[in-house]
């Protein structure tokens, strides 16, 4: 490995559209990749709206396995 390397951060607004959040997030890396960055971050929670003020059992269901539908479209474009 490289001695140095780029990082490149993603931070958007993000919907209730969980697709149209992975597309943006996905346009977002490559344009972080194009600019050289190696590794990129995307921000916590960047598949829907932030919800995180108080807990509420209801959001649970959004969570997701990994691996599972977009850890794969994520690993693609890798």
């Amino acid at each position: 490995m490289a001695d140095k390397f780029t990082i490149g951060l993603v931070q958007m607004k993000c919907t209730s559209n969980a697709e149209e959040n992975l597309t943006r997030a996905i346009e977002k890396i490559r344009e972080a990749a194009a600019r050289g960055a190696q590794i990129i971050s995307l921000h916590e929670l960047f598949h829907g709206e932030y919800f995180c003020r108080t807990e509420d059992a209801e959001r649970f269901n959004l969570s997701e396995a990994v691996p599972g539908p977009t850890t794969d479209k994520l690993a693609k474009i890798a």
